[in-house]
């Protein structure tokens, strides 16, 4: 703004008053004697006449480059808020597939009680009860790694969002 204002001011003319007040004279004895005074008060008046053209590119430079401005800044707004709901989506996802997760857990550790269930019974060998086992660690390591993308994303979320965001 002050680029803008600075460049359409000067198409103007300007008109100022000046004064001077001091002392003169040839002799220093006479220096501080009331008739070695001077006084001199006059108007200036400056006429862009000869510059019009420079001023004018120089003042429609300047309003392009406030406009660049404007525009980076809306697209950095825009890339910013983009930003936040890929985040939170990302984050939403991986709750999401975290509750799947722990049904599959839970299933898992059902089948295996089923498969206890089974070999006290003399129904089912140890093989059964290994191969339950098996699967509930391998859910509980999946749920593992979805934990850890949770945390990531709910960090990139906190990035996205300039840090201070706090998830219940």
């Amino acid at each position: 703004d002050a680029i803008v204002c600075r460049h359409s001011t000067a198409l103007y003319p300007d008109i100022s008053l000046a004064g001077t007040l001091g002392l003169q004279t040839l002799d220093l004895d006479k220096l501080l004697n009331l008739d070695s005074r001077t006084l001199g008060i006059g108007p200036a008046l400056h006429l862009p006449l000869f510059q019009r053209a420079q001023l004018k590119a120089a003042y429609g430079v300047s309003q392009a480059q406030l406009q660049a401005a404007a525009s980076q800044y809306d697209a950095s707004v825009v890339d910013a808020a983009h930003d936040v709901a890929t985040q939170a989506l990302n984050l939403t996802q991986a709750q999401a597939r975290r509750k799947e997760r722990d049904a599959q857990i839970a299933a898992a550790e059902q089948l295996h009680a089923l498969a206890v269930a089974r070999a006290r019974q003399g129904i089912a060998d140890e093989r059964t009860v290994l191969s339950a086992q098996s699967d509930i660690l391998q859910q509980r390591d999946a749920a593992t790694t979805l934990d850890a993308q949770a945390v990531s994303a709910q960090l990139a979320l906190i990035k996205a969002l300039g840090g201070g965001y706090r998830s219940d």
